[in-house]
């Protein structure tokens, strides 16, 4: 929020100073005028030109008019250093002011597209992961498109260490949770209403899936399927295993230390992934929910 703050406050700054520098058509009987006690001249699209013709100023009684700027340099005149190089000879005050809202509007969509792609329990997951594992045996890739089973499947995040590869989901509720590994749908309860949201181990695992898929080569007993709780849910039932808090995702993967991937086949899993990933993107959202919606109406 912060940043979109000092984006806006750029972006009117911008227009202000713009709005100052409002071009001065041009006059008929003195298109270039001139200062006879300074030996400047200036042009129309110049601060100071505009100035010039006003009738209170002092400047009145040193103006001298000429019909071009080559006659004003031949008569010892320099010209404005304010002048010299201006922006708005190649934009119009308009076109600046257009161009600046489209500049205004992409900040505004941009922060729309990421909190559409990310939402508040994925940010979370992610800043936790980010701050705690790093350095070059870590590489954390979120929200991966993977085409699976005749579509797609969208993945929140994946860790890949010479520890193991982790496939963390994320999910942000609030309320009580009732929820047990072999049921199709976990249940929500907030103020006396229940809501069902699909089991996310199971959702996980056609992740885990997807990931084999593309890292064939290696053992499935390194590639750890975990979700992760975000928000104040409290879990009414036995909490699954694999089901952490983000405190809890952290200490977990923090306990595999031992080394089961080389540094080579490291950075092939990383490349694999980031060639077989859709571009993230609206089409490829889209295309996702499409397959979604044939396929059963449930999110993967």
């Amino acid at each position: 929020m912060k940043h979109g703050r000092s984006q806006i406050a750029v972006v009117l700054a911008l227009c202000s100073i713009l709005i100052g520098c409002k071009q001065h058509t041009a006059s008929k009987e003195c298109p270039v005028i001139g200062n006879s006690k300074t030996d400047i001249y200036h042009m129309p699209g110049d601060r100071i030109y505009g100035e010039m013709f006003q009738e209170n100023k002092a400047k009145k009684d040193n103006r001298v008019c000429f019909q071009s700027a080559s006659e004003a340099e031949k008569a010892g005149y320099r010209r404005s250093k304010s002048g010299s190089k201006k922006f708005l000879d190649f934009f119009s005050f308009v076109e600046v002011i257009a161009l600046l809202v489209v500049l205004a509007a992409g900040f505004g969509l941009g922060r729309f597209r990421r909190a559409a792609v990310e939402n508040q329990g994925e940010a979370a997951v992610r800043q936790a992961l980010t701050h705690n594992f790093t350095g070059a045996s870590y590489h954390l890739l979120n929200n991966i498109t993977l085409p699976f089973d005749g579509g797609t499947t969208q993945i929140d995040h994946v860790l890949v260490s010479k520890s193991g590869i982790f496939v963390v989901e994320s999910k942000h509720y609030s309320g009580w949770i009732f929820a047990n590994p072999s049921w199709p749908t976990w249940t929500q309860v907030i103020f006396k209403q229940k809501y069902k949201f699909q089991n996310p181990l199971r959702q996980n695992y056609k992740h885990i899936k997807a990931i084999q898929q593309v890292l064939d080569f290696v053992p499935s007993e390194h590639i750890h399927s975990l979700v992760a709780f975000t928000g104040d849910a409290e879990f009414k039932t036995e909490r699954p295993t694999g089901v952490f808090d983000v405190a809890g995702l952290v200490q977990h993967i923090g306990q595999f230390t031992s080394e089961v991937l080389t540094e080579d086949k490291l950075q092939f899993c990383v490349g694999r992934l980031e060639c077989h990933r859709k571009l993230i993107s609206g089409q490829t959202d889209v295309e996702h929910q499409a397959y979604l919606n044939r396929k059963h109406g449930d999110a993967t």
